[in-house]
């Protein structure tokens, strides 16, 4: 259904039917799920795992999202996972309805922009420079307050889990937090700068502070892609989407994660974050997390994202040096804001500040 095909419908305001861009076929199956239709058209980046997002207008003027599923596990764990949140007062939009039969998903349309996008169009005051506790990022922090209450709450319905999950998500902080000495060492290179060897040994052992205080940290029942482009804003209230992959994850991480745009392409787009000691202060007051956690976590994504940076896998290929020159020192310079004090992450950030001050500096 609609898979590989860009299809628009747009009512003619004079004859008052659709105008079809892509077949009458698609508009037949689209109408024999939700009734007539006025406009149907794709959302550029809209879905993940491998599904596909429209947003209609029906003939009552109503207007909803279209989600068409890859796997139709992934629509029927989203469906269900949507409609509990909902109804636990999570700032989702409403569900209304499963066709289990082609795959598709719709609910309440609430899409204005993604927060990816909020976070690269808002003024400098937004960003982790900020004083002050602007409007977006309020919004966003009261948001996983409210989601994170209503997975607790989801997750006394369900089955008592193993910890198989858990200790799969601490091994992948472990590997990260491995790879992180090795990382900063590339940047050093990278920037051609000489690093002792009795640094790198410190810096490893910081990193292992910071892998044992993370790994006790407590799990969580939540959402597991939580990026800001799954997030969507009218740039006061907040709407999260994308709920087909739940599981286990610190609700640190989560916070750190939909505060981060990471996948910046484009070169007027710089790595940027919501996040600042406000924000911090505040989460931690609701009692939800943990202040040295959210730290560690903040400093971990951008770690990181340096890493694949490097690697050529956050849309900056290693061969425009000068983009990924300037990519490596936002992610650096973010990685080296504190959100709390005395956090196990306070010796990494030294160690890394006694060598790439004047790297920072430039």
């Amino acid at each position: 259904m609609w898979a590989g095909t860009t299809v628009v419908f747009v009512v003619n305001a004079v004859a008052n039917t659709p105008e079809i861009y892509g077949g009458q076929a698609q508009l037949a199956q689209l109408e024999a799920l939700v009734g007539p239709v006025r406009l149907l058209r794709p959302v550029d980046g809209g879905g993940g795992q491998g599904a596909s997002v429209w947003h209609a207008v029906l003939a009552s003027g109503e207007q909803i999202a279209v989600k068409r599923h890859a796997h139709a596990g992934a629509g029927e764990v989203e469906f269900g996972v949507l409609h509990m949140l909902y109804g636990l007062g999570a700032p989702v939009a409403r569900p209304l309805q499963w066709h289990a039969e082609v795959q598709v998903l719709t609910t309440e349309w609430v899409g204005r922009q993604s927060l990816a996008a909020a976070i690269h169009s808002t003024p400098e005051s937004y960003s982790t420079r900020a004083r002050e506790l602007p409007g977006l990022a309020q919004s966003l922090v009261r948001g996983c307050i409210g989601l994170e209450t209503a997975f607790s709450g989801l997750a006394k319905r369900l089955p008592q889990r193993t910890g198989d999950e858990q200790q799969r998500r601490r091994t992948e902080v472990h590997e990260r937090c491995r790879q992180a000495t090795q990382t900063y060492v590339r940047i050093a290179e990278y920037f051609g700068l000489s690093v002792p060897q009795p640094w790198t040994a410190a810096l490893r052992r910081a990193w292992q502070r910071v892998e044992d205080s993370l790994c006790a940290g407590r799990l969580t029942f939540g959402g597991r892609d939580c990026t800001p482009r799954n997030v969507l804003t009218d740039g006061t209230r907040v709407w999260f989407i994308d709920f087909a992959v739940v599981g286990f994850d610190w609700p640190e991480a989560r916070l750190v994660q939909y505060a981060a745009a990471t996948a910046a392409k484009a070169e007027s787009q710089p790595l940027k974050s919501l996040l600042t000691h406000a924000e911090e202060q505040w989460y931690v007051e609701s009692g939800c997390i943990e202040s040295t956690q959210l730290d560690m976590h903040h400093l971990l994504l951008w770690s990181e994202a340096a890493r694949l940076l490097l690697d050529g896998k956050l849309g900056t290929p290693t061969s425009q040096e000068s983009v990924l020159g300037e990519r490596l020192r936002e992610a650096m310079e973010l990685a080296l804001i504190p959100l709390a004090p005395k956090s196990p992450a306070e010796p990494v950030r030294s160690l890394l500040s006694t060598v790439f001050e004047n790297a920072l500096a430039e």
